[in-house]
């Protein structure tokens, strides 16, 4: 009865759309991206006011390059895990009469668990910094955490329900808000760090207040302890993946605080501005695609068949994709944080970020790519294999850290970044052939890794002339790059779409 369900229920999907998965995941994805980006992007924005010592103090955002990583943990732990149980059984064919109470459990626990947390950490707050001025900063970044909490299942809940255009309206809603009250707190009153913080914190609540009023008939919903708990053993152990995912994206931060902040000047405000150039493509494209692409992935794994076969395809097109794209990042780094000084009178210290970017870029390729490979791990419910490649590859990177921050300085950072995702992303390809076998193109993506990488170094210093004419040339090599490798698959990419079509036609 159940498989008869399930396949008359992607029946159904097939009938409904002839566009090939592909093509969904980009049109979704882009419109995810294009939320992704008006949230993401304000830091990105706030860029040239915040290198800015007339606005911001290279101290100021050293101390906001801490504050805000430790505030996405906050938020993770916060969470338990639940949003991603949500989204699990939410978008399951077979679990539609448990939505209701499905959403209305988590919500309230994550409501609840915010409200503890406020409360908690301020206190903790008052006995560590009992400096008024630092308990102030840290009860502003609670309240931030609580709302981000809870902010969460409604949007999940538009991810789930595949809603990407309510999500991206939203978003952008929150963008404006944040990025415009920001500007003038910071230009007008000149808050400095304060600015920042009301700033993301007024966003946040407005925007929490749009969402709870658009899922308001779900949310709302009397909770279910035996809901509750299913999503809660699902979502637990992805939980510790969360944590260990957030380290090994800007742990690194606190270790170099601890072995350079009494030694250099600024050396989280600089590695901080490296990863905000390099979080363009997790940004624009890793997050985009994940957004997406689980509920996609489990909607048509019900034929191995014709699931591995979309799965392949969208390894290798995402494999270029990414490549190509942190080479661009990469090679314009230089030039970049140039014009940042020449146009908006940036601190010159900053200047020290440009050779970070590339690795750190790349590090996000194998990120995004370990994430794809991930999928089957997802599909045979062995969440556990998720959770334990990403804290092995988070205890690896403290570990490389600890080693090379204290030799290296800011590179040794930048390096043990990308080693730890290379790491991952090799755990997760191991572990997820061995469980759910697909025949990833592993070897494929590594050629042209090298390749790619070996370019980007070729290209990010050894181009002379004005700011200008290098930054045009550059564009220029990427481009027919891209087009060379355009050409030389496209008849491959062609007949893996169109075998994937038929298949699913």
């Amino acid at each position: 009865m159940h498989n008869d369900s399930s396949l008359s229920s992607r029946g159904n999907y097939l009938t409904a759309s002839k566009r090939h998965p592909l093509w969904e995941i980009f049109q979704q994805g882009a419109v995810y991206a294009l939320g992704n980006v008006a949230v993401k992007s304000v830091g990105l924005l706030l860029i040239p006011l915040c290198l800015n010592p007339k606005y911001l103090t290279v101290a100021e955002f050293n101390l906001w390059g801490i504050l805000i990583p430790a505030s996405q943990l906050m938020i993770i732990v916060v969470g338990l895990g639940l949003n991603h149980g949500l989204l699990r059984f939410y978008s399951d064919p077979t679990c539609i009469e448990e939505r209701k109470p499905l959403a209305g459990s988590v919500f309230y626990a994550t409501a609840f668990l915010s409200v503890f947390t406020i409360i908690i950490g301020l206190i903790i707050a008052n006995l560590i910094f009992p400096q008024q001025q630092m308990a102030r900063i840290i009860l502003v970044a609670l309240v931030y955490v609580a709302m981000e909490a809870v902010n969460r299942v409604p949007f999940d809940l538009l991810r789930a329900q595949e809603r990407p255009t309510a999500y991206t309206v939203i978003t952008i809603f929150k963008f404006g808000i944040t990025i415009g009250l920001t500007i003038y707190l910071l230009m007008v009153y000149q808050l400095g760090l304060w600015a920042l913080l009301w700033g993301q914190l007024i966003g946040s609540s407005l925007t929490l207040g749009m969402v709870l009023f658009l899922q308001r008939k779900l949310l709302f919903n009397r909770p279910s302890w035996s809901v509750f708990w299913k999503t809660m053993r699902y979502g637990f152990l992805l939980i510790f993946a969360s944590i260990s995912s957030m380290l090994l994206n800007m742990g690194d931060r606190f270790l170099i605080e601890t072995f350079m902040g009494k030694q250099a000047i600024g050396p989280v405000a600089i590695y901080t501005l490296a990863g905000q150039i390099a979080g363009i493509l997790n940004m624009l494209l890793v997050q985009s695609f994940g957004l997406v692409y689980l509920v996609i992935a489990l909607r048509i794994s019900n034929d191995p068949i014709i699931s591995k076969s979309f799965y392949r395809s969208t390894f290798r097109i995402l494999g270029l994709i990414l490549l190509l794209s942190a080479m661009t990042l990469g090679i314009l780094a230089p030039e970049a944080i140039e014009m940042l000084q020449r146009y908006f009178h940036s601190d010159p210290i900053y200047q020290a970020a440009a050779p970070l970017v590339a690795f750190i870029t790349f590090g996000y390729v194998f990120f995004g790519m370990s994430n794809a490979v991930a999928i089957g791990l997802h599909i045979a419910n062995r969440t556990s294999w998720v959770s334990l490649a990403v804290f092995a590859s988070m205890v690896f990177n403290i570990g490389i850290n600890i080693f090379l921050i204290p030799t290296m300085g800011l590179m040794g950072a930048a390096l043990a970044t990308l080693l730890g995702y290379g790491l991952l992303f090799i755990i997760s390809s191991i572990a997820a052939e061995r469980i759910y076998p697909v025949g990833y193109p592993i070897a494929f993506f590594l050629k042209w890794c090298i390749v790619v990488g070996i370019l980007t170094g070729i290209l990010m210093f050894w181009i002379e002339g004005s700011l200008w004419l290098r930054t045009g040339v550059k564009l220029l090599i990427v481009l027919a790059f891209a087009i060379v490798v355009l050409l030389m698959y496209r008849n491959e990419i062609r007949a893996l779409m169109l075998r994937t079509r038929m298949k699913l036609s």
